[in-house]
C-alpha cells in the first residue's frame, strides 16, 4: 500500500481540492483509494464536524465514518499542542482501519500541526503544495521542501493565472528542478474552483433573495457589471456562460438582454423593484434574482474579498478537479503509489 501526505506551503493551496482530484484519477485506473485527514480544525472541536472530511467522504463514496477518518479534531489556537502519545496512538489506530484492503491513502495535512513527523510515523511520502503568487518566495519554498527530506515525492504549483503559467514554467519549476525537487503538476488557476453558488453571493452580501429562491444554488463561475460598453449589450454578455449580472434595478433594458444569453443569476442594485417583465422573463429561464440597497460600485467593492472565503465544497469543483490533476499532473510519478 502507499500513502501521499498532502502538506501546503501556506494555508489556502489548494490541498482538498488536490486530494479530490487525485483519488478520482486513481479510482479511475482501477485503485481502491483511502482518505484521510489525522486532524480538523473546527469551531466547535468536535471530531465529525470537518468539512473537508465530509465533502470527500462523499465524493469518494467512502465507507468509514467521518469520525475515523478524521479521528482529532481541535480548535485553530490548539493545533500545535496536539503531540502527546495518546493523540498520535489514536491516529495510527484510526489510520489503520481507513487503510485497510487500500491499494492508496491519501492524507491531507493540517497546517500548524507536526506533518513532517506524522508522515514519517505513517510512513508516507509527501506532496508539498504551493499556491502561485508573483512574489512567490523560491528560495523559502526550497527550504520547506528539502526539509523533508527523502520522504519528499515532489512539489504542485496551484491556482496559476494563464498569465503567469510561462513564468511558472521557465523560473518557479526550472528552479526546483535544477535543485533536485520534482515537480509534479503545474496546476491553473480556474473559473469553476474559483466559483460560488448565487446564494453564497447574497450570503457575501447580504442581499434579499427577491425570487426564485428553488434556484439560488446554481453556480457562479463569472461576475458580469451591466454598464456602458462599446458592444451591444447581448454580445457583450454572450462572452461568458455560467454568470451573475449585476445592475441597478432600474435599468430592464440590460437585465433583459442578460437574459438572453447563459445567466444563472441577476443581482440588481440600488434598492428598488425588478420590473415586472424582468421578474417575469427570469422566472421562464430559472434564473433567481437578488437585490441589495447599495449602489453598483459599492457591490463590486464589497465582492472584492469573497474568492478567499468560499471553499471548495460543492460537485462542479470536484469534478473540475479531476479533470485538472489529470491534464496538468505528471501522472506518470503517480503511478506507482
Amino acid at each position: 500500500m502507499g500513502t501521499v501526505y498532502l502538506v501546503s506551503f501556506k494555508e489556502g493551496a489548494g490541498k482538498t481540492a488536490i486530494a479530490g482530484g487525485m483519488a478520482q484519477w486513481l479510482l479511475s485506473q482501477g485503485k481502491k483509494v483511502g482518505y484521510f485527514k489525522p486532524v480538523g480544525l473546527q469551531a466547535s472541536g468536535k471530531p465529525g464536524d470537518d468539512k473537508d472530511t465530509v465533502f470527500l467522504k462523499q465524493t469518494l463514496n467512502l465507507s468509514d465514518t467521518v469520525e475515523t477518518l478524521n479521528p482529532v479534531a481541535t480548535t485553530p489556537d490548539k493545533v500545535a499542542t496536539l503531540t502527546t502519545s495518546p493523540v498520535i496512538n489514536d491516529i495510527k489506530a484510526a489510520f489503520a482501519k481507513v487503510s485497510s484492503g487500500k491499494d492508496t491513502v491519501i492524507v491531507e495535512s493540517t497546517s500548524g500541526h507536526g506533518n513532517g513527523e506524522l508522515a514519517a510515523s505513517l510512513q508516507a511520502k509527501i506532496i508539498l503544495i504551493a499556491r502561485y503568487e508573483r512574489d512567490l518566495n523560491e528560495n523559502e519554498l526550497l527550504v520547506v521542501a528539502r526539509s523533508f527530506g527523502a520522504s519528499l515525492l515532489g512539489v504542485i504549483i496551484n491556482a496559476i493565472p494563464s498569465v503567469s503559467m510561462r513564468q511558472a514554467k521557465q523560473d518557479t519549476a526550472a528552479f526546483l528542478e535544477k535543485e533536485g525537487i520534482k515537480v509534479l503538476g503545474l496546476f491553473p488557476e480556474d473559473r469553476v474552483m474559483l466559483g460560488m453558488t448565487v446564494k453564497d453571493v447574497a450570503g457575501h452580501l447580504g442581499a434579499k433573495i427577491f425570487q426564485g429562491e428553488a434556484h439560488v444554488n446554481n453556480f457562479v463561475e463569472n461576475f458580469m457589471v451591466g454598464a456602458l460598453t462599446l458592444d451591444p449589450a447581448v454580445d457583450y454578455f454572450a462572452q461568458c456562460a455560467g454568470k451573475l449580472v449585476i445592475t441597478r434595478y432600474d435599468r430592464p433594458d440590460i437585465a433583459w438582454c442578460a437574459l438572453e444569453t447563459p445567466t444563472v443569476g441577476l443581482l440588481l442594485t440600488s434598492g428598488g423593484t425588478p420590473i415586472p417583465y424582468v421578474s417575469d422573463k427570469a422566472k421562464a429561464f430559472d434564473v433567481p434574482i437578488i437585490t441589495l440597497p447599495k449602489d453598483t460600485v459599492a457591490t463590486i467593492t464589497a465582492l472584492e474579498d469573497i474568492f478567499s472565503k468560499v471553499g471548495v465544497h460543492y460537485k462542479e469543483k470536484a469534478l473540475r478537479s479531476k479533470e485538472i490533476f489529470v491534464n496538468h499532473a505528471n501522472l506518470g510519478a503517480f503511478t506507482s503509489i
